[in-house]
């Protein structure tokens, strides 16, 4: 079993600053709580979350940003990211520090991909 490893937290004001309260309380379908593996893994992307915006303010980001990044990853790990900061920017809005979630006007890789132009198709093998 791996065990998390602590990442550092920012201040609120930055990036996906309140990601360590949203981690703690996302729970099971069932109520418990969430495996070590699972908070192993949310934590790591809250990190490349970081490392990607680096100390923007979570006030001053918008759709385009949110897009660019899930935009540069495959479907599913777009989608993992995704629903990840539908949380993180719900947890912003519940706690007065946005009007909005940006991350809501996006779509999930599933549609965005069955597009024609889909960028992922190029590098797709045809049937």
């Amino acid at each position: 079993m791996r065990v998390s490893k602590s990442l550092p937290v920012r201040s609120p004001s930055t990036a996906t600053g309140n990601d360590q309260h949203v981690v703690a309380e996302k729970r099971t379908l069932k109520g418990g709580p969430l495996s070590p593996n699972t908070l192993y893994e949310t934590r790591r992307k809250l990190q490349v979350v970081r490392e990607r915006w680096g100390p923007r303010s979570i006030v001053g980001l918008d759709r385009r940003s949110v897009a660019e990044l899930l935009a540069s990853f495959g479907p599913t790990v777009s989608n993992q990211y995704r629903s990840l900061l539908l949380d993180v920017f719900d947890s912003a809005r519940a706690e007065g520090l946005r009007e909005d979630n940006p991350v809501e006007g996006t779509a999930s890789a599933s549609w965005w991909c069955s597009a024609p132009a889909c960028p992922l198709k190029t590098s797709m093998p045809s049937a």
